[in-house]
C-alpha cells in the first residue's frame, strides 16, 4: 500500500485527484488514457489509465476510475496489460 498527502479533501474523484494518484504511484509513468471506460462491457465509468516507464526493471498498469460507479475503485498490474476493476471498491483517495 502507498499512501500520498494532497489537500483534496477525502472522496474526491475526478480526472485531477486520478491523475495525481497516478504520479504517485509510478512518477515517471505515462498516461495512457484519461477517458477508458469500464467494465470494458456496458461502461460506465472514466478512468485514467497510467503505465510505468518502458525503461527499467519494474513494468505495470494502473487504471484509477473517477466517475460513475466504479469511482474511487483501481486496478493495479505487473505487467502493461490495463484491465478495468474487476469489483467496486473504494481503493484510493
Amino acid at each position: 500500500m502507498q499512501t500520498y498527502y494532497d489537500c483534496v479533501p477525502s472522496g474526491t474523484y475526478d480526472v485531477v485527484t486520478a491523475e495525481t494518484a497516478a504520479r504517485q504511484w509510478a512518477p515517471n509513468g505515462n498516461r495512457i488514457t484519461t477517458t477508458q471506460s469500464c467494465p470494458a462491457v456496458g461502461g460506465g465509468s472514466l478512468c485514467v489509465v497510467w503505465q510505468k516507464p518502458l525503461v527499467g526493471a519494474e513494468v505495470g498498469c494502473g487504471v484509477w476510475c473517477y466517475a460513475g460507479p466504479y469511482a474511487g475503485t483501481l486496478s493495479v498490474t505487473q505487467t502493461y496489460a490495463c484491465p478495468c476493476p474487476a469489483a467496486l471498491g473504494v481503493d484510493w483517495d
